[in-house]
């Protein structure tokens, strides 16, 4: 049986997890910026197919790659 602190880990996880997921594929890692509206939203495989960021829907010009650290 885990603990409170456990438990409370685990949600942390989950959540940290969730928040590094591609917002369109749900699968891969993030790795995209969007420019100019600098929104960190997809994994690299998925911003090619885009036009328009998938969080605030305004057209970008540019995207880069960035790697978050483990």
């Amino acid at each position: 049986m885990q603990t409170d602190q456990e438990m409370s880990a685990d949600l942390m996880n989950e959540e940290i997890r969730e928040y590094r997921q591609c917002k369109v594929c749900l699968s891969k890692e993030l790795g995209i910026v969007f420019l100019p509206c600098a929104h960190m939203a997809t994994c690299p495989d998925c911003a090619p197919q885009l036009t328009n960021c998938p969080i605030c829907r305004s057209n970008f010009t540019a995207y880069v790659r960035a790697f978050l650290p483990k």
